[in-house]
């Protein structure tokens, strides 16, 4: 898989904020929702610091979190 790393800004700070938050609320370690999630501990560290690897990581990190998945006001899954 192609690591392509989108520069931070303050909207990939802000969702790597709500990722960590959410993964604690959860009591997971990052290894765990790396496990769950089917990726690697490094790639949940580099989303939680806001470099988002793709949308199709962020969603199985949000899909092992149970967090909704939105694109504008249409939910595409949970």
């Amino acid at each position: 898989m192609g690591r392509t790393v989108m520069p931070r800004n303050g909207r990939n700070l802000k969702l790597g904020k709500a990722l960590r938050d959410a993964r604690l609320a959860a009591g997971l370690t990052q290894a765990a929702l790396a496990r769950a999630s089917g990726i690697t501990q490094e790639t949940v560290s580099r989303a939680e610091a806001g470099q988002v690897l793709s949308g199709r990581l962020l969603f199985r990190i949000a899909r092992a979190l149970g967090l909704p998945i939105r694109l504008g006001e249409q939910e595409v899954s949970r």
